[in-house]
């Protein structure tokens, strides 16, 4: 009498194959996510809008007078620290820098290393004695970010 054995295949699951297909999403989805928080966390939409921008209290001034210039901060809500580099245009004087460093000439400069929150700085510019035109130019990090930011907002100042 000969034993009639019949080998049966594994007909379940394939393990090995679905391990490996989760592993290759996952490591696709942990790429995509960390490209994506570092865009997102640039545009602040983890939380408010960040951006930094620029008014002044008149865009028209008489040659030799004064223009208050206003940076309005407004940080994302998980940024704590920010630094703002505002240029000067070039044959204008600084009258007051407010709270900004003048350190660097050319240059007002503003660091916060902890607890940023909306603010706005000030300062005071006198014009040159002759007509034309101040272009004024900024850029700022917050924290997150991967590339400078250029001030937004008002950039020139017509002196007559």
């Amino acid at each position: 009498m000969k034993a009639n054995h019949q080998h049966k295949t594994n007909s379940g699951p394939n393990y090995s194959r679905i391990a490996g297909s989760v592993i290759l999403f996952a490591a696709i989805f942990l790429a995509l996510s960390q490209a994506w928080a570092i865009t997102l966390s640039n545009t602040g939409y983890f939380g408010a809008p960040d951006a930094i921008k620029r008014s002044f209290s008149s865009s028209s001034i008489e040659a030799g007078s004064d223009v208050t210039v206003t940076l309005t901060i407004s940080p994302g809500n998980n940024h704590t620290f920010y630094a703002i580099d505002e240029i000067i245009p070039s044959g204008w004087t600084v009258k007051d820098a407010g709270t900004g460093s003048t350190a660097y000439a050319g240059h007002i400069r503003w660091v916060l290393i902890q607890d940023a929150s909306r603010t706005t700085y000030t300062y005071v510019l006198t014009s040159p004695a002759s007509a034309g035109k101040g272009t004024f130019y900024g850029i700022y990090m917050f924290e997150g970010h991967t590339t400078e930011q250029t001030i937004k907002g008002q950039h020139m100042v017509t002196v007559r």
